[in-house]
């Protein structure tokens, strides 16, 4: 049985709810692993993200499969801005589809830090999809708020994605730029021999 991967988190995905779901694919081997396998682990992912999941110890598969096509199509609009091209139609619409399936308001609260927004969702809807319309819209305010800073990690054999925290930032972990930086020493001490 295959080791349990795990990976840190990538820069932004503590702010970006989004980024987290995009960076639950991997490819760590050359082969692409779903770290939300089963709906289980999808519940357990949206409560700990704060993410209202229901009582439901467990996403039934129609659910799962919605969160997988939500998480191809903000991974296909992210990739498009970091690499500066258009994303598929296809991929918009998924998002603003999902995005739509709950209504809700935003509302003016007051804490000691001072004046915030608070999204207040309609009470008729159901715990996933107001989790799924949360997940679109922060695909949707990460896109506006640091669209430009999003980066895919350079290292070879990574997936992932993450929010630089300054311009010459080229991977998403420290891992990933230690294995950069071995496999480049190495080959300058086998080319030098």
């Amino acid at each position: 049985m295959p080791e349990p991967i795990s990976l840190p988190p990538a820069p932004g995905e503590e702010t970006s709810t989004a980024l987290a779901l995009v960076n639950t694919e991997v490819e760590p081997r050359g082969e692409r692993v779903d770290l939300l396998p089963d709906g289980r682990t999808l519940g357990e992912w949206m409560r700990a993200r704060g993410l209202r999941s229901g009582r439901a110890a467990v996403i039934p598969d129609e659910d799962l499969d919605r969160m997988r096509r939500l998480r191809s199509a903000i991974r296909a609009v992210f990739t498009a801005r970091a690499t500066e091209t258009r994303p598929p139609r296809s991929a918009l619409t998924t998002i603003n589809d999902i995005a739509g399936l709950v209504p809700s308001t935003s509302r003016l609260r007051w804490s000691e830090d001072g004046p915030a927004e608070q999204t207040v969702w309609s009470e008729s809807a159901g715990a996933t999809e107001v989790a799924f319309a949360e997940l679109a819209a922060s695909a949707v305010r990460t896109l506006l708020d640091r669209g430009e800073r999003l980066r895919l990690c350079e290292a070879h054999g990574c997936s992932r994605m993450f929010i630089a925290d300054h311009g010459r930032r080229r991977w998403c972990s420290r891992a990933c730029g230690d294995r950069v930086r071995a496999a480049r020493h190495h080959r300058k001490r086998s080319n030098a021999s």
